[in-house]
């Protein structure tokens, strides 16, 4: 995870069992679905935000919902419409751009390299 971090912006990236025991205490944003390998399962990786006070800022509620929606567009390949999300995100005052440009990114490959039915959302890095 450490040196995946530098892919997500300035955030403090943690795995969703890390997420799932701060529990309420910490603000959490989801930002990747992720396996290492072909054959990994993959992960829900999250940046953590702030406080908990956090969770009912208007404005992580709506980055959260976006990103809801960047990743139901994602694991449909509905490539037009997360980009549009994505770029609607990264418009946002503090938006992590190193983040939104990871997406755009992985947006270019899939449409060059399409991950076919029954894909589940993940990304898998291609080793060489």
């Amino acid at each position: 995870l450490q040196a995946l971090s530098r892919n997500y912006g300035p955030s403090i990236i943690v795995a969703q069992e890390t997420q799932a025991t701060a529990g309420l205490g910490f603000a959490f944003l989801e930002v990747d679905y992720f396996a290492q390998g072909q054959d990994d399962p993959p992960i829900h990786l999250y940046a953590m935000l702030d406080h908990r006070a956090a969770r009912t800022s208007p404005k992580v509620r709506a980055l959260a919902t976006f990103h809801e929606h960047i990743f139901q567009c994602l694991r449909n390949q509905q490539w037009d419409k997360a980009r549009a999300l994505i770029e609607q995100c990264a418009r946002l005052s503090g938006a992590s751009q190193t983040l939104y440009d990871l997406y755009r990114a992985r947006i270019r490959y899939f449409e060059t390299h399409p991950p076919g039915p029954g894909w589940d959302g993940a990304f898998r890095p291609v080793l060489k």
